[in-house]
């Protein structure tokens, strides 16, 4: 069957206008994509301009639906009618930009001939899969993983990951991530084990490892969320294996993403009432470990990490007040933060309080409060019992 085609040059030679049938609104009308968009742009005006003369008293409302219909405004700007937007292109997290070695501490550059680790020549282990663990090893591994080194980096919420331990353990239609998940957390376990028994942590650390980059290729390629919990997940595993992933490049990566995602700022109150606790605090977790381990990765290579004070809202996870190991490490990152900051890059501070005291008033304030952090720490059996680095000196010089 042939339909007839409009002779476009004819039309051009004659001076009309090209229609076409909009089988919506049953009328003709001009085929232009320009014409199209600033219609759907004046009808979206025209409503925004309907919305901010109503009522005050549902002003959060309003709030809510100008910024919807601004988005649909951009959207229509933007996104030709009839087509949808490719989606973008992601760097995998196998790819070298991740998997390669991390750079070395600012303090001992020096002794490298380069500025990264070099991979030790081992040969490769043979990888180790959860099913041929003992049950009860499993368990306690990951109850390791849990308790001490988890809320210092709590980058996937723990029920979660109890549960695609069960979904692995009992193959019961794991996913990527699941398994991904499970072996880098047993992995990062196994490793803390290298003190008490430095061969057979090595050896399971290596094969849990291999397992996991194994279904890594996978993952993070069309969610977001998983994304982020794993390169977390990967930067963590840098600072106990630093010549297996760039912790920097996963660091930075996963702090972009978080911005990304718009978790740099607290839900407005219209929209957390639409959202679960858990949801927000995992929203909020998300953010600050990120900020924790950036932070971290920027004090060891003595690089500047500022997050200007205005840029973000997010708050404190409700679960993490402020005697939890988790917000105690958080503050450690601050100071330390601050630290490399005043000293290597001053003109970068953007407190006005820093700006405004001398040097000597800084440092005795920095020592009082490093101080301070170091007799929490050892007073409370909690903190001291499981941070990982609890023979932290009390010996500070500047």
């Amino acid at each position: 069957m042939r339909f007839p085609v409009p002779n476009l040059r004819r039309m051009l030679h004659s001076e009309r206008t090209c229609l076409g049938f909009d089988s919506i609104h049953k009328t003709e009308k001009p085929r232009s994509i320009v014409s199209y968009l600033e219609e759907q742009v004046a009808r979206l005006e025209i409503e925004l301009r309907q919305i901010k003369t109503q009522s005050t008293d549902i002003s959060d409302l309003v709030n809510v639906t100008v910024e919807r219909l601004t988005t649909s405004v951009a959207v229509a700007t933007l996104e030709p009618a009839g087509k949808l937007r490719k989606q973008e292109n992601v760097i995998p997290l196998t790819s070298s930009y991740f998997l390669s070695a991390s750079p070395v501490p600012y303090l001992n550059s020096q002794a490298w001939d380069n500025n990264k680790l070099e991979r030790p020549k081992e040969s490769l282990s043979d990888a180790i899969t959860i099913s041929t663990i003992p049950r009860h090893v499993v368990e306690t591994m990951l109850k390791h993983y849990c308790e001490i080194y988890r809320p210092q980096y709590p980058a996937i919420d723990e029920s979660e990951l109890y549960e695609a331990c069960e979904r692995a353990y009992n193959n019961a239609n794991p996913s990527d991530f699941d398994m991904y998940c499970v072996h880098i957390a047993l992995a990062i376990s196994t490793s803390t084990l290298i003190v008490k028994d430095e061969k057979r942590a090595t050896i399971a650390t290596r094969g849990l490892w291999a397992t996991a980059v194994a279904y890594l290729s996978q993952v993070g390629l069309s969610n977001s969320w998983e994304r982020l919990i794993s390169l977390q997940l990967l930067t963590h595993y840098a600072y106990l294996n630093p010549q297996d992933v760039d912790c920097g490049s996963c660091a930075t990566a996963s702090t972009r993403l978080c911005f990304n995602l718009g978790l740099h700022c607290e839900l407005p109150l219209s929209d957390q009432t639409n959202q679960d606790v858990t949801t927000l605090n995992s929203r909020r977790r998300l953010l600050w470990n990120s900020h924790s381990i950036d932070s971290a990765f920027h004090t060891v290579t003595c690089r500047p990490f500022a997050w200007p004070p205005d840029a973000f809202s997010a708050k404190i996870p409700d679960y993490c007040p402020q005697t939890s190991h988790t917000a105690h490490v958080w503050s450690l990152r601050q100071i330390e933060t601050e630290i490399t900051l005043v000293f290597y890059y001053p003109s970068l501070i953007r407190n006005d309080e820093l700006s405004n005291i001398t040097d000597d008033e800084w440092s005795t304030r920095c020592h009082d409060r490093l101080s301070e952090w170091y007799r929490i720490t050892h007073q409370s059996v909690n903190l001291s019992e499981k941070i990982e680095f609890m023979n932290y000196s009390s010996s500070f010089n500047f």
